[in-house]
């Protein structure tokens, strides 16, 4: 069994090799979460085999992996929905998110009580044992991989001189006041304006809420105004409620630029989704992600996984990995256990 050990990791350092051009050349795309769980799996591989023969107790040795992920979302998760219910306002989703952390951990506690009770193993019920195991090594990975993605892929942006820069609007405080983290992208914004010797038109995109007094657009241009951006380089877009109208409506204020020069700037847990969409809607524009406290990012990306993987697309693509992945393991299992 120790001679898999170097082909898993060979297999590991390829997918992060593959991870990381992909990521350069085309950071939208979802190929790229699953080349980092590829990599996190045969990793994992790799350990279980250096240290076993057994193919049981490799099985097991990668359950221990994907309890550890679960357990480290779940305590994440469970630390940021306590933070914010205790800095602001509005508790009611956050309560959500300190729900769905002590749920994952109740699930990932139960697991590992049922495989130290020899409830959950080959000798019980080797058919559900091995979908079991899938499904719990598949469900980690996904997640993690995820969210691992949703935190690095702010790395790979790289200021350049821009003909346009598009700030994402999000929810005002008290009505027409710009938030922290609302500020954090005005603030990436500006930085972008002034490295590219201020030639960019900074569109501000963002409507009025229901509880606001004026759009975001009209106070993320107040803002920039105070920071000393010409009245001239700023172009308020006020009628979008969503991340597509964003895009939409703030590349009609720019009839005739050049999509590839253009840099979005959005918050970094949402930039991923957003450069999903604008890839949708044919605009090749660069990213960047601007830093959020990191008491809120657990609770935010984790509502930027469950956008995603709500789209039937993605939600279909997650569900064949899923069979796939089980059909892997169950053939592998019986192949290494001859």
């Amino acid at each position: 069994m120790h001679r898999y050990c170097l082909i898993f990791v060979v297999l590991s350092a390829s997918c992060l090799i593959v991870f990381f051009f992909s990521v350069k050349s085309s950071p939208y795309r979802l190929r790229n979460c699953a080349a980092l769980g590829l990599a996190a799996a045969f990793a994992a591989f790799a350990v279980a085999t250096a240290v076993s023969s057994s193919v049981e107790e490799i099985v097991y040795i990668c359950l221990a992996f994907a309890l550890v992920l679960l357990l480290a979302v779940a305590f994440s998760l469970i630390g940021s929905g306590t933070a914010m219910m205790l800095r602001e306002a509005e508790r009611g989703y956050k309560a959500r998110t300190l729900f769905l952390g002590l749920l994952l951990a109740g699930v990932a506690l139960f697991a590992f009580t049922l495989l130290q009770k020899g409830v959950f193993s080959p000798d019980a019920d080797l058919t559900v044992f091995l979908i079991g195991s899938a499904c719990l090594i598949y469900g980690a990975l996904l997640v993690f991989s995820f969210l691992l993605y949703l935190l690095i892929l702010p790395c790979f942006s790289r200021a350049d001189s821009f003909d346009a820069i598009l700030v994402h609007g999000c929810a005002l405080i008290h009505g027409d006041q710009v938030s922290r983290i609302l500020a954090a992208r005005l603030d990436t914004a500006i930085h972008l304006y002034r490295y590219g010797a201020e030639k960019a038109r900074i569109v501000v995109s963002g409507g009025r809420g229901d509880d606001e007094s004026i759009s975001e657009a009209e106070a993320m241009r107040g803002y920039l105004r105070e920071k000393g951006i010409p009245e001239k380089r700023i172009i308020p877009e006020d009628r979008s409620h969503s991340t597509q109208e964003n895009l939409l409506m703030s590349m009609e204020m720019l009839p005739g630029v050049d999509r590839s020069r253009i840099a979005l700037v959005t918050s970094d847990y949402h930039l991923f989704r957003c450069l999903l969409q604008a890839h949708e809607l044919g605009i090749r524009c660069q990213g960047f992600g601007a830093p959020v406290a990191a008491y809120y990012w657990p609770n935010a990306a984790i509502r930027e996984f469950a956008a995603v993987f709500s789209r039937k697309r993605y939600l279909v693509i997650s569900l064949l990995g899923y069979f796939a992945f089980t059909g892997l393991l169950i053939g592998a299992y019986f192949l290494f256990a001859l």
